[in-house]
């Protein structure tokens, strides 16, 4: 961004009323901008973010308008993804004799070549009179710092023979994002869209009036659309007959997609909408705790937004309260009472109670959010080098000042052991900790400091419930049913049947749960915890002593995916126990970050993450970014068996591939059904007890 542009994007709410005194270095109020935000031009149709997405920058409106389609949104083609259709069992069985002999062919009617880029048309100017009469069309080229002068001055480069205009009345030039009409003090003033400005970016059709004169700007190329790209979907029939024409087309502009949603009256006459103006900002509560986008948003017209990156969004809430506050009162209001609702603990509280409750939470958030960017190197260090880098969220030893609630990502649960840490658990989004020791606190006995540590496992969003308040709207308020679920809850959180409260204020120890405390299982923990795979919601895991390689299940991977196997059978060891290099379907699926039309995202049905092989453009950002080496860049094939290659470049095509889950196949996940002695299992990571049943029957 230009140093113009940055001094512009500081005198613009929300950055005008910051206090860059509160920002100190080096990173101040206008290194943010710098370098942590980017000025974003968008045309009109061009979708911002995607319902399901993970993003992780919000927007901020320039200029112009974009629209917020409300769920349930837009059908799934729309958005460049696929909806799962499942074969029926013969339809499986044929996939014997009908899939293809070479690998990774692709049916290439689906696409199309990229067309002979041509020179685009240059922007321009067409002058009308008052009476609609058109007088001059002039070309806009690059005039340096003088820019075009525009006035009733013979001295100007475009001329008005209008008595109503300034003798210098306005000037055009050239800047990053386009061309921007400049006011020069003039008398009457200049107008784009009805408007007075000063200054304005110029979009595509913008209405300029000077004087009694009609200027109309067209912008370079008017949306050329020669520059689509070649793996746009042809075959309108594929979308919701009553969506009409809205279909999607991935525009390659710098190396970059972008998805256009093509009939926008259509999409207006079937969801429920609204408008965001100038000055508005989205996506930040998405963007901050990587989670889902909960709708899709387009450019109702051509505008121009500002992104703005998590780390940006990080270091501004963090040093300035008004942004912080309204940071908070969005998750508050919109997302913070679902949370304690769906948490057992407070599920039964009214809802004043659960109001005041969301009043008095902390939010805090401890570790690195692009963890997948280090993970390779942290997973080699020592494990005391391990657990010095993860952030504490608090000490053993420590006062209990609240409740912690695991907002999103993971933390691990430690206790002293000679003198190191030996890990007993971890916990991911929804668990809580420290509820033992509130309990002992208040009831005036036992032990009242935390019993174990907790870390951040790459990053960890906390929501801290004050000690104060739990004791003042929550215990009092529990069943002695409640209390005892409640408890076990936290024995299963730290491995642990030891009570510290009993309604009669007594201490005697509670069934022990199905938990089991031996060394192997907790160096298993230890392993799954520094290597991420704690994230796995589906991970592949085979039993190495029932394993007798015989590949059936690579063969019935294959067979289900065009004689294409979507996983490679080697992975991390522990003992006896592979985890195998294929797609663990993440709870947090940093994968999807960053793909610039939608290809690869979260199945709505079912949850699984799969790539649509029409949208991907092959950029391979999202096998940049797995951290687990799970996602392939292959070359594709014809029928025939040829490569396929880009027209424009000569290159061959690339499409990223993985483990879908065998989405579309009867039955579920192929390699585990195939498996003749039970040596294979898609595990949920998170099911610690069904892990260690299944390794241990």
């Amino acid at each position: 961004m230009g140093e113009r542009d940055v001094q512009r994007v500081l005198s613009m709410e929300p950055f005008a009323s910051m206090d860059p005194s509160r920002f100190r270095p080096p990173i101040t109020l206008e290194g943010i901008v710098r370098n942590d935000t980017r000025l974003r031009r968008l045309t009109r149709g061009e979708i911002v973010v995607r319902a399901g997405d993970y993003g992780n920058s919000a927007f901020l409106i320039v200029q112009g308008r974009v629209r917020v389609i409300l769920p349930p949104g837009l059908p799934e083609e729309s958005l460049g993804r696929a909806s799962p259709r499942q074969k029926n069992w013969l339809q499986a069985l044929a996939q014997l004799w009908k899939n293809p002999g070479h690998p990774e062919v692709r049916d290439v009617s689906r696409y199309v070549s990229e067309p002979e880029k041509t020179p685009p048309s240059p922007a321009r100017l067409i002058v009308r009179d008052a009476q609609g009469q058109m007088l001059q069309e002039q070309i806009l080229t690059d005039a340096g710092d003088e820019g075009i002068r525009i006035g009733r001055g013979a001295d100007n480069d475009l001329i008005l023979d209008d008595s109503a205009a300034s003798s210098s009345h306005a000037r055009l030039q050239v800047t990053e994002l386009g061309w921007e009409i400049i006011d020069l003090g003039s008398s009457n003033g200049t107008f784009v869209s009805g408007e007075r400005i000063e200054h304005h970016i110029l979009g595509g059709g913008d209405e300029i009036r000077i004087g009694r004169s009609h200027l109309r700007f067209v912008g370079e190329g008017d949306l050329d659309q020669t520059s689509m790209l070649s793996t746009r979907i042809l075959n309108p029939s594929a979308v919701d007959a009553e969506w009409g024409n809205t279909v999607i087309e991935d525009a390659a502009q710098a190396g970059a997609g972008h998805t256009f949603v093509q009939d926008i009256p259509a999409v207006l006459d079937h969801t429920q909408s609204a408008v965001l103006k100038t000055g508005d900002v989205f996506g930040e509560i998405a963007a901050l705790g990587r989670t889902q986008r909960t709708a899709t948003v387009f450019a109702e017209e051509d505008s121009i937004l500002l992104e703005i990156r998590w780390q940006g969004l990080r270091d501004l809430r963090k040093r300035d309260a008004a942004f912080r506050k309204h940071v908070e009162d969005l998750y508050r209001a919109n997302s913070l009472i679902t949370h304690l609702r769906a948490t057992p603990l407070f599920s039964h509280l009214p809802d004043d109670v659960i109001d005041e409750i969301a009043r008095q939470t902390l939010f805090e958030s401890f570790g690195e959010f692009d963890w997948h960017t280090s993970y390779q190197r942290l997973a080699d260090q020592p494990e005391a080098q391990r657990l010095k880098i993860e952030p504490e969220i608090v000490r053993a030893g420590d006062y209990p000042d609240g409740l912690l609630l695991i907002r999103s990502g993971f933390a691990r649960v430690t206790r002293p052991l000679h003198k190191g840490q030996q890990t007993i658990n971890y916990l991911g989004r929804g668990a809580a900790f420290g509820l033992d020791e509130l309990l002992a606190g208040w009831n005036g006995e036992g032990q009242s400091t935390y019993r174990c540590s907790l870390r951040a496992v790459g990053y960890a969003d906390i929501l801290r419930v004050p000690t104060r308040v739990i004791e003042t709207h929550v215990l009092p308020n529990l069943t002695e049913a409640q209390l005892e679920r409640a408890r076990q809850m936290q024995a299963e959180t730290l491995k642990d049947s030891l009570a510290t409260y009993r309604p009669g204020g007594n201490a005697t120890p509670t069934n022990a749960l199905d938990v089991r405390p031996s060394g192997d299982d907790d160096a298993l923990v230890e392993t799954l915890v520094d290597r991420h795979l704690i994230n796995g919601r589906a991970a592949m895991l085979i039993n190495l002593d029932r394993c007798v390689r015989c590949d059936a299940c690579t063969d019935a991977c294959a067979v289900g995916h065009q004689n294409n196997p979507r996983f490679n059978r080697h992975g991390h060891r522990h003992d006896s126990l592979m985890i195998a290099n294929a797609c663990m379907h993440c709870a947090d699926p940093v994968c999807m970050i960053g793909c610039p039309t939608g290809a690869i995202h979260r199945s709505s049905e079912q949850g699984q993450v799969v790539i649509n092989d029409d949208t991907c453009i092959g950029c391979a950002t999202c096998a940049n970014s797995c951290p687990y080496d799970n996602i392939r860049m292959v070359e594709i094939r014809n029928n025939s068996g040829e490569f396929v290659q880009n027209n424009a470049t000569g290159s061959p095509v690339m499409k990223a591939t993985k483990c879908d889950l065998c989405i579309d196949q009867p039955g579920g996940p192929a390699c585990q059904r195939a498996c003749p002695h039970d040596a294979l299992e898609r595990v949920d990571m998170r099911d610690l007890p069904n892990l260690l049943d299944w390794l241990h029957r």
